[in-house]
């Protein structure tokens, strides 16, 4: 059975494209969290852009980078496998994506161990002068949480 897979070049583009397909859906999921700036990343002064009073730059997420590849790869296994292709993968990138964050919020809600709660209170990057905004107490519970 898997020799046949293998030895089917239409059978493994698809999971080639697939699996690139998803593997890059998930990861721009996941660094989607990163906000960074374009201008100071190219080395350029942001542009505060004036619009109806209000001033906007480009502060974009990290997964912006990726969806453009996800979005190429949508138009590639369109061409070669048509619609039920692409919509097959894309549902199976959706459900993966939940279950990739289903996962990491289970695993964010294990109780630590106690060996790295010793590290975190000992840590130098902890420092003892207090954050501008946010009570310090709550900043260093949430550090050191569940």
């Amino acid at each position: 059975m898997i020799r046949t897979i293998i030895n089917d070049k239409p059978t493994k583009l698809f999971i080639l494209l697939g699996g690139f397909f998803i593997a890059n859906a998930i990861i721009a999921e996941v660094i989607g969290v990163k906000l960074f700036s374009l201008e100071k990343t190219i080395g350029i002064e942001p542009f505060n852009l004036s619009i109806l009073g209000n001033s906007f730059s480009f502060n974009l997420t990290a997964g912006v980078l990726l969806w453009p590849v996800v979005f190429i790869m949508t138009d590639i296994i369109n061409e070669y496998y048509g619609v039920k292709g692409v919509r097959f993968l894309s549902f199976l990138a959706a459900a993966l994506i939940a279950y990739t964050f289903i996962m990491f919020q289970g695993a964010i809600g294990l109780t630590p161990a106690d060996f790295g709660l010793a590290t975190i209170k000992t840590s130098k990057l902890i420092t003892p002068t207090k954050p501008t905004g946010l009570s310090w107490d709550r900043a260093r519970g949430s550090l050191l949480a569940r």
